[in-house]
């Protein structure tokens, strides 16, 4: 059958569904075409991950930043590794009830002056708010149940850490960070000046417990203690601290760069003294081995260079002491010889040469200064051989 105007049925039928089918697609193209123009504009970079969002980048103008519950209709989750690293017009965030986990260096070197984690947040990473020098105070929900350390480290401004009563992981006193039952202290906030008395309570002092606390004129560490962490002390204005004859451990950097530290008694209870414990602890003079100690890390007192003697008591059954530089028990290994110990030295001819270059405390392979008469063997004993 043919309708007026010489046209068919069919070709009649296909004009108005062209129409349609155009008005479809232009319809999708400008959906994808807003969705586009959204996702340039957005101040986020973001994945998607089984119908979550991670922020991986924030690339806004700063100021103060409400991070989104939702984006593209999605719950945002995660702030990720980096996220607002280096942020320096960042001036305060919020973070959205959806957020889980804050990756490892998220905020780092923001000047951020306070921080609340939501009370859906159950991990903090590592550095996750590193170098964050304007931070005051920091508030930490109930929901988290893991931070790694060091997490608030280089916040010189950091007064206090407040933990929710109601957490089940971690606890505060005081404006001191501890894990529930305060045996272990985990951060003392690097802002606060005078004194400490750390509770009896606390058996461990954790990780980089006291790093950078450089306003600390006076650390008294009860008789409870018996595990001083890897970097505890490390980077602290100390002058001296009594170390309790309850500690078995004085770990890995426990001490490093204290340079104001000028003694430090170490009791015959402790049995291993970490990698590089003492480490450019310029001030320190002198330090005596107990009988107890069977462990001694790689460059424990190297860069101590004031330091003159290393004395072991004659029943240590491991290491020895002669003329104040530390040997193994049987003198076949120089082990240390003192930084500030100036003058000649003659090695005894029962070590060899290749023991004492993998027991030279060399600041760098081939060039840098040897721990073993720095005065008049710069090079020689740190040379490949």
């Amino acid at each position: 059958m043919t309708r007026r105007g010489g046209g068919s049925m069919i070709f009649g039928m296909e004009k108005p569904a062209k129409w349609i089918l155009m008005g479809v697609l232009v319809v999708v193209g400008l959906v994808a075409g807003v969705i586009l123009v959204k996702r340039m504009c957005s101040p986020y970079n973001f994945t998607t991950n089984n119908g979550t969002i991670t922020i991986t980048k924030y690339k806004g103008v700063g100021g103060a930043v409400e991070i989104p519950r939702k984006i593209n209709g999605l719950p945002v989750t995660s702030i990720g590794e980096s996220a607002f690293w280096n942020c320096i017009s960042l001036t305060s965030v919020t973070i959205p009830n959806s957020v889980t986990s804050i990756g490892d260096l998220a905020f780092m070197y923001c000047p951020l002056t306070k921080v609340t984690i939501p009370n859906s947040v159950t991990s903090i990473g590592v550095e996750a708010f590193f170098g964050c020098q304007k931070l005051t105070n920091v508030s930490i929900s109930k929901s988290v149940t893991n931070i790694m350390a060091p997490v608030f480290w280089e916040c010189p401004n950091l007064t206090a850490i407040t933990v929710d009563a109601n957490n089940p992981s971690y606890s505060s006193v005081d404006g001191v960070l501890f894990n529930k039952n305060q045996t272990t202290l985990i951060k003392h906030p690097e802002g606060r000046d005078g004194t400490y008395t750390i509770p009896t309570s606390v058996t461990d002092i954790g990780h980089d417990a006291f790093l950078s606390c450089t306003r600390l004129t006076n650390i008294t560490i009860p008789t409870s203690v018996t595990n001083i962490g890897g970097g505890a002390f490390s980077q602290c204005n100390l002058t001296n601290i009594t170390i309790p004859a309850s500690v078995v451990n004085i770990g890995g950097s426990a001490f490093q760069d204290c340079k104001r530290l000028t003694s430090v008694t170490i009791p015959n209870s402790v049995t291993s003294i970490g990698d590089v414990a003492f480490w450019i602890c310029d001030n320190l003079t002198n330090i005596t081995i107990p009988e107890s100690v069977t462990n001694i890390g790689m460059r424990a007192f190297d860069g101590c260079t004031k330091l003159t003697a290393i004395a072991v008591n004659a029943s240590n059954s491991v290491y020895s002491s002669v003329d104040g530089i530390l040997f193994n028990k049987d003198k076949t290994m120089l082990i240390q010889y003192p930084g500030g110990k100036a003058g000649s030295y003659a090695i005894p001819t029962r070590i060899t040469i290749h023991d004492v270059i993998n027991n030279c405390a060399c600041e760098n392979y081939f060039y840098a200064i040897c721990s073993i008469n720095r005065a008049i063997m710069r090079t020689y004993f740190c040379r490949r051989v």
